[in-house]
């Protein structure tokens, strides 16, 4: 079952690791060999944290389920919540500003067409206010 868990839901993953049906990092082992082998043909992930998001994992399962999803990897789009900005001309940028109940935050900013100098500058303001937060580990 272990080669085949990253075609479960995240709800069923939960539910595994929650049960102790499986670890944390076999879920992870599973994903990272998924990426492995089409992440070549498809680059949907372009920064793989392999290292951390295995030590996240092992974190994970040494303690008991803190949340709804406790040592479910995930990953960030980071491009999916502001291209309907983008398509509609608007300038848009997305700043991680930390994780809450496990799960990332971020604040989104926008500008007036043709003002990306406004948008950058107040991205730019907002992540120097927090002290770099990107990349997120990937699992909590």
């Amino acid at each position: 079952m272990a080669d085949e868990l990253w075609k479960k839901s995240a709800t069923e993953l939960a539910g595994l690791i929650r049960s102790k049906q499986v670890s944390s990092r076999e879920v992870i082992e599973s994903h990272l060999a998924r990426i492995d082998a089409v992440n070549t043909k498809v680059n949907a992930i372009t920064v793989v944290l392999r290292e951390s998001a295995l030590e996240a994992a092992d974190a994970a399962d040494k303690q008991d389920a803190s949340g709804p999803l406790h040592g479910v990897p995930f990953t960030i789009n980071r491009l999916r919540f502001v291209t309907p900005a983008n398509v509609l001309g608007l300038p848009a940028a997305e700043v991680p500003t930390g994780v809450t109940d496990g799960l990332p935050t971020g604040v989104q900013v926008y500008a007036d067409r043709w003002r990306e100098d406004l948008c950058l500058a107040g991205a730019e303001i907002i992540e120097a206010a927090l002290g770099q937060i990107c990349p997120i580990d990937p699992v909590f």
